[in-house]
């Protein structure tokens, strides 16, 4: 082999080489690349607290994202794939025994994007609400490949969306429910009673020379009073009773599957407890009450004006007093 020859091997190899070098260093770039983005991935996922899951249908094997294993195993990261069954025991719930069958039936063989809300138990005993992306894919022929699902957990925005919820139908001073509730509960009740064999009987309470309290002893003092009554009124009322204010120095009290009789006798008893109110203004505080029961096949504008009625006959003769309207 003559030396030119040699030397054009020579030069043919370390051309290799370098191109070999360069191909190396592109894929390192690429991994790189991947691993950066499997890491921004995983970060986005944290902050949005998504996790997801992929189930292959033909080795029938789970996988779970780093993050859903976190919500569902708590500090167990290491074991990344679970068996369908043990997947499904760990997101149902009581309240979401369902949730199973549907995944199975609707999403796996009928091929729909389902979107489920459901609440799961985390392994230190927390409740957690999750938003969950169902959806399957197929081969050309129909055979299902690979279940994906992608859990979010919604549990602060819920939170926050239930504390606005409750703001919104709440007194800002009494803590009661607000007018706009009460209105709420008494159109629902009404539509109770006229469907079925129910009782339903609503109390409403006026509280007496109300007005001298804030011209005597300020409005603070008024505001005192509102609150003490309140407070009577959450603490010597049923649980199931539904109290409101209604208005001013007004108060609502619904008494569901309770006749006429019952809600006198807990009006009169809520009547004595309102006079042993103890204030530093030394005034007593007495309150006058009305009280009716829904009627079926009377309009709730009817049932409200009967009730005001009851509560102006004893305001009417003497105040401090319980009126029924039969």
């Amino acid at each position: 082999m003559s030396d030119e020859s040699l030397k054009q091997q020579i030069e043919l190899l370390e051309q290799q080489i370098l191109d070999l070098e360069m191909e190396n260093h592109q894929l390192s770039q690429m991994v790189s690349a991947s691993k950066l983005e499997n890491h921004k991935l995983r970060e986005i996922q944290k902050l949005a607290k998504v996790g997801t899951w992929s189930l292959n249908h033909l080795s029938y094997k789970l996988t779970l994202s780093e993050e859903l294993q976190i919500l569902l195993l708590g500090g167990d990261t290491k074991t990344k794939v679970l068996s369908w069954d043990v997947f499904l025991d760990l997101i149902i719930s009581e309240h979401n025994n369902n949730i199973a069958r549907s995944i199975t039936e609707d999403v796996i063989l009928g091929g729909q994007k389902k979107v489920f809300e459901h609440s799961i138990k985390t392994p230190d005993g927390q409740t957690r609400y999750i938003k969950h992306f169902c959806e399957t894919f197929y081969n050309s022929i129909g055979q299902p490949l690979n279940s994906v699902g992608l859990m979010q957990d919604v549990t602060d925005e819920k939170s926050n969306a239930m504390q606005l919820e409750l703001l919104s139908v709440t007194d800002d001073l009494t803590g009661l429910y607000n007018r706009r509730k009460m209105n709420e509960v008494l159109v629902s009740q009404h539509d109770i009673v006229q469907r079925y064999q129910s009782d339903c009987s609503a109390i409403l309470l006026d509280l007496d020379s109300f007005k001298q309290f804030n011209d005597l002893f300020g409005h603070q003092t008024g505001d005192i009073v509102l609150t003490s009554v309140a407070n009577m009124m959450s603490s010597h009322m049923r649980s199931a009773d539904i109290c409101g204010r209604w208005g001013g120095e007004e108060f609502l009290i619904v008494c569901q599957n309770t006749a006429c009789e019952q809600a006198a006798v807990a009006a009169e008893k809520l009547r004595s407890v309102l006079a042993a109110i103890e204030l530093s203004c030394a005034k007593q505080v007495t309150g006058s009450f009305g009280v009716a029961q829904i009627v079926k096949g009377e309009e709730l504008v009817a049932f409200l004006q009967r009730l005001d009625k009851a509560l102006y006959r004893s305001k009417n003769s003497g105040r401090n007093k319980v009126t029924v309207c039969n």
